[in-house]
């Protein structure tokens, strides 16, 4: 994960939750040069019960950072207004 998120070139990133006005989103960094890595967010209501995160898409162009990865901005379609409690977790596979 720490290489996937580029910790190795900036110790200091960290996946984050974000919000613009009743949405939220998930805001993850990645390698430009990653070679054969998926990212996945998925979303959860339990912390127990994990599903692909198909309501959110992409928030933006992906910002290219200094350090070798870029910021990938992700925003649901779902008003948080219309939702109790919901869970992101960023699944990272090398394949």
């Amino acid at each position: 994960m720490a290489y996937a998120l580029g910790r190795d070139l900036n110790p200091n990133v960290t996946p984050a939750l974000i919000r613009n006005g009743d949405l939220i989103g998930f805001s993850h960094r990645q390698r430009i040069v990653g070679g054969q890595i998926r990212y996945q967010v998925e979303k959860s209501t339990d912390l127990v019960n994990w599903s692909p995160a198909g309501d959110l898409s992409p928030d933006g162009e992906a910002i290219e950072n200094q350090d070798g990865t870029f910021t990938v901005n992700l925003l649901s379609d779902i008003p948080t207004s219309d939702r109790d409690k919901i869970y992101f977790r960023l699944v990272v596979n090398a394949f």
